[in-house]
């Protein structure tokens, strides 16, 4: 048999499910930052190039040619490590930048860069070059030249150079032009260009294909790019780059870009009086050439070393910017809007130190190298969380991140125990979620725990009506909240109703089980399950429920069952007749496991009748303590939904055994219709849309309870009758 299933059926289910997982949105203006700078240590060589180890140690390259590992908390040194080449030390020349293997932690491969003095015909010519070797205690093997700067020159300025590795695991380099100037738009050369290569020094099949160019050329038209950083979240290199007299610019690179040096600059030659006049080449880049992020003038800071900050340490320069200034004495902070500049700010001018390199530590923390020989730590105040579990054995309350930084946020989360289930937060959180906000003192954050027998909650819903064909067939929705599946029990009961009187009793049941348009499982005859509903371990597992009216499991074999672990969200069950049988029926959803995991609604749409063909849906509450629901009967608003008969005029009568403790026909004649009314109107809320509609809204104390829906003045139709846990 062919079942229509209408949107209608699974709407209340959803709208609730939504409202359930609703959570507030919090915006907060957080607190400035207030970093400070604290020395490690103030004895180093000349450091150029820091790199942190997965231990917390710290490699740090010393201009004159060697290499250190610092210990963990930066304040000594530990060894030096051993074979690395020579270097040409001298002017600004020497051992550079130093990188980690994106895959260290498998083969301990480092690469650094250096000024490599040339042999034989090259012999008093110096070029940047990229070598690597596999660190293995304070040793360094497999040493190899993987890249050399076309040609080797005069000098001892303007080497790079920097490394960063893209996320595909292939190397940036950047390059100087060696105080060359004209070379850097020389395409046959590397001099002033950014060059990519593979880490064994092979060149990727997918570099830029510039008319001219050497393969490895990935941008062009650059002085002395000393800062490299990949951005977060993107294969896009970011460089910073002296200018001559003023002229320092932060570049977006672009594959094949040629920014300008030293055809155009914002900076002035030196000699020339600074000034707009002075700019080489105009100084505007566009069209022909790349405009710079930024630049700074009129005199040069001449930057060094870039980071782009993810951490949680500094919350307000997340994704900024971060780096060095040498003749400018000061870290820079440039805060971007999308890829350009939205501010930018001087920290730590008063220090009066040349900043060389900036790193972001694993804890958070920014670390710089001066040149004066220090290693500097930047951090700001953090603020302790005290978390506790109330009962100590009902569970435990994590914050993360905790402690938190200056003017940070942390998420609070409640884990229950065995036995146990989250109530609520207390101290500097209140009600079912913890979100802490600019923090800028200590916290105290408690999480109340109940015993999970204690719950107030929904265990038990079902509803008896007419079961016919077509829109006539009995549909079931219900909703399944938290966060981890939940074991529920459906069952379809038709020929066992009559032995309690019921006239007209369905004769063969059959149930089908939707999430959405999809059907899950079905099931006819509940002593004979499929293999996907789990065939026989299935009929044992209901059976050991007990048989009904003892038990949970149908009393008749040829009633329906679907034992199942569904997890959160809205379901359908559609309840029709084998071989288009109709009838009186009954649908249910039994509770199974996971008290902590509640069910929130159930909504059940089938033909509503008169006499003992009435809509009739009970539901259980379970727990120690009342528990708040809302019962709606609708009918008029099934037509907007294609329904061809729906009830025009529902009555709602609750049940506590055999008295009536509430009743209602239009729920907007309640005395606390504001109320209902505040839940929002269906289909985005939970009260009826049509004032013809019947609601309560009622507090009931743990019990078994009977909502009956009928028609006024003995009208029939189709109608919905729906339980919702609030």
């Amino acid at each position: 048999m062919n079942v229509s299933i209408h949107p209608a059926a699974r709407l209340g289910a959803a709208a609730l499910l939504a409202l359930a997982t609703m959570t507030a949105s919090h915006s907060a203006t957080i607190a400035p930052a207030q970093p400070k700078a604290t020395t490690l240590i103030a004895t180093l060589a000349s450091p150029w190039g820091l790199a942190f180890l997965p231990d917390g140690r710290m490699l740090v390259t010393q201009k004159g040619g060697s290499m250190v590992i610092l210990a963990p908390d930066g304040n000594s040194v530990q060894a030096t490590v051993s074979g690395l080449p020579a270097v040409a030390a001298g002017g600004q020349g020497g051992l550079l930048d130093v990188a980690l293997d994106p895959d260290f932690a498998k083969d301990p491969w480092i690469y650094w860069t250096y000024s490599e003095p040339g042999t034989g015909a090259e012999t008093g010519l110096i070029g940047t070059a990229v070598a690597r070797g596999r660190l293995v205690g304070t040793a360094l093997q497999d040493v190899a030249v993987v890249y050399r700067q076309v040609p080797k020159v005069t000098g001892e300025g303007h080497y790079g150079s920097r490394i960063a590795f893209r996320g595909d695991g292939t190397m940036f380099v950047t390059l100087g032009e060696r105080q060359k100037g004209s070379p850097a738009q020389d395409l046959a050369t590397t001099l002033g260009k950014v060059v990519r290569l593979n880490r064994d020094g092979s060149l990727p099949a997918d570099n830029p294909a510039i008319p001219g160019a050497r393969p490895e050329i990935w941008s062009y038209g650059h002085r002395n790019p000393q800062g490299a950083a990949m951005r977060p979240g993107t294969d896009v290199l970011w460089l910073n780059e002296h200018g001559p007299q003023g002229g320092d610019e932060l570049n977006r690179i672009v594959p094949g870009g040629n920014y300008g040096w030293p055809l155009v600059s914002y900076g002035c030659n030196y000699g020339a009086p600074v000034g707009d006049a002075c700019r080489i080449g105009g100084g505007t880049h566009a069209p022909l050439y790349v405009e710079p992020v930024s630049y700074w003038v009129p005199v040069s800071i001449a930057p060094a070393g870039l980071v782009f900050y993810t951490a949680d340490g500094f919350p307000q320069w997340k994704g900024n910017a971060l780096m060095g200034a040498l003749a400018g004495t000061a870290l820079w902070r440039i805060e971007l809007d999308g890829d350009k500049e939205a501010s930018r700010e001087r920290l730590f001018g008063t220090l009066g130190e040349r900043i060389r390199d900036v790193e972001q530590g694993p804890d958070g923390w920014l670390y710089l190298l001066t040149d004066s020989g220090k290693l500097l730590r930047v951090s700001q105040d953090v603020f302790a969380i005290t978390t506790t579990a109330s009962p100590t054995e009902g569970g435990s309350v994590t914050c993360t991140p905790n402690p938190v930084a200056l003017g940070g946020s942390a998420t609070c989360t409640a884990t229950p125990g065995t036995g146990y289930v989250f109530e609520s937060f207390a101290g500097d959180c209140t009600g079912s979620t913890c979100a802490l906000e600019n923090v800028t003192t200590a916290r105290s954050v408690t999480a109340t725990f109940i015993p999970a027998t204690s719950i107030p909650r929904l265990v038990n819903l079902s509803t008896r009506g007419a079961v016919g064909t077509g829109e006539g067939v009995m549909i079931g929705g219900f909703a399944i909240a938290g966060a981890a599946p939940k074991k529920v029990l459906i069952t379809a009961r038709g020929p066992s109703l009559a032995n309690f009187g019921v006239v007209g009793a369905m004769a063969n049941p059959k149930i089908e089980l939707f999430a959405g348009q999809a059907k899950l499982l079905d099931n006819d005859d509940w002593q004979n399950q499929t293999a996907a509903a789990g065939g026989a371990a299935a009929v044992a597992e209901i059976t050991a429920t007990g048989i009904f009216p003892n038990g949970l499991a149908p009393s008749n074999p040829l009633e329906s069952a679907l034992m199942v672990t569904l997890n959160p969200g809205a379901y359908t069950a559609i309840v029709s007749g084998a071989d288009a049988g109709t009838g009186v029926g009954i649908v249910e959803v039994f509770e199974e496991s996971g008290p902590d995991i509640p069910l929130i609604n159930i909504s059940t749409r089938g033909q509503v009748q008169t006499g003992s063909n009435v809509m009739i849906g009970g539901f259980v509450i379970q727990g120690d303590a009342p528990k708040t629901v809302l019962i709606t009967a609708r009918g008029p608003s099934l037509a907007d939904y294609g329904i061809t008969n729906p009830l025009a005029n529902p009555v709602l009568q609750l049940f506590s055994g055999q008295v009536v403790i509430a009743s209602n026909d239009d729920w907007q004649q309640n005395a606390n219709a504001g109320d209902i009314a505040a839940l929002g109107i269906f289909p985005t809320g939970l009260a009826p849309s049509s004032p013809l509609e019947a609601a309560l809204l009622v507090t009931l104390n743990p019990g078994a309870y009977t909502a009956i829906v009928s028609g006024m003045n003995g009208g029939t139709g189709v109608g919905i009758v729906e339980v919702f846990a609030r």
